[in-house]
């Protein structure tokens, strides 16, 4: 895709809407309704208990269609309809790089894994109404994780010192490795701080300055300095199974497994995903990736083998 028509085609895609008719009215005749049950009373002139079960009846009415607003804009469901225009977008990102690739054209793969994963990332803030990220983990034949790839926006912000980080210190990849606890398709964790707290999570960034500091007050756990940048996480497998058999107590790479890393989408925010969605949502994104690295390698040893 030339890049004048990526800028246009990148212009096109929804923004996240601070404000909307629809929001505006839902707020007016929820006050609506508010101010209505509050000046009842003085207006309604028959003191019957017809027209007090009336009112209550009225009241119960209100307060559950609040419920019910109040829930839906929580989940954010609705805005699952506009992930149509980023998982297009990077489609279109795959689709030019390896025809590009296979033509011998000068592209760099770096910069349009960048624009896959901005496209991710702006579409999991769409849905979740909060500010995600988005990378890419490498698992290399030493088990280490490193992470080799980031959108643009994290990626200004990143902490680029070198440390050791191994998949056995790491709660979310070592689930998905061994498919522990569930996490053979991914794994969701939308509370981070508690996972912690319960001895239910580990991080092996936690290395470098020690255990965040835990205090107790009056029978509350509070964590005084948390070193994480997140505080949910969605992490997702670049993979082919052929046939699903993880290994049970040894790392090893079984022969049938085309293993490339993970996709990582994580919040500053907790209960940022919806645990229903959000996994198969990024599940699109991961088996995309997968295919663009395959077919990447593909063409490249198509094109360098005499």
């Amino acid at each position: 895709m030339p890049k004048d028509i990526q800028t246009k085609y990148e212009e096109q895609l929804p923004k996240p809407e601070r404000l909307s008719f629809d929001r505006v009215f839902g707020y007016c005749a929820g006050t609506a309704s508010i101010a209505g049950l509050v000046v009842a009373p003085f207006i309604v002139q028959d003191q019957s208990w017809l027209s007090y079960l009336y009112m209550v009846f009225l009241s119960i009415l209100v307060l559950l269609l609040i419920m019910h607003a109040i829930l839906v804009e929580k989940r954010k469901l609705h805005h699952y309809a506009q992930t149509v225009f980023y998982t297009h977008f990077a489609q279109h990102l795959v689709r030019d790089f390896l025809a590009g690739l296979a033509t011998a054209q000068s592209i760099k793969i770096e910069q349009t894994t960048e624009k896959i994963l901005d496209s991710i990332a702006n579409c999991f803030s769409i849905t979740s109404g909060k500010k995600c990220r988005a990378s890419i983990v490498e698992l290399n034949n030493k088990f280490e994780l490193s992470v080799v790839a980031r959108d643009s926006m994290s990626a200004k912000k990143a902490n680029h010192r070198h440390l050791q980080h191994l998949l056995e210190e790491n709660t979310d990849f070592r689930n998905l490795w061994y498919s522990i606890n569930g996490c053979s398709r991914y794994y969701l964790n939308n509370n981070i701080r508690r996972s912690w707290i319960g001895h239910k999570y580990q991080n092996s960034c936690f290395k470098e300055n020690g255990d965040p500091e835990v205090i107790n007050i009056l029978g509350f756990t509070f964590i005084k300095e948390w070193p994480l940048s997140y505080n949910s996480a969605l992490v997702l497998p670049i993979r082919y199974i052929s046939d699903f058999l993880p290994p049970k107590t040894t790392i090893s790479i079984p022969s049938n497994w085309d293993y490339y890393g993970f996709l990582c989408i994580d919040s500053i925010s907790k209960y940022s995903f919806d645990s229903r969605y959000a996994p198969e949502l990024g599940g699109v994104f991961a088996d995309m990736l997968y295919e663009y690295f395959r077919q990447s390698d593909f063409i490249l040893d198509r094109i360098t083998t005499p």
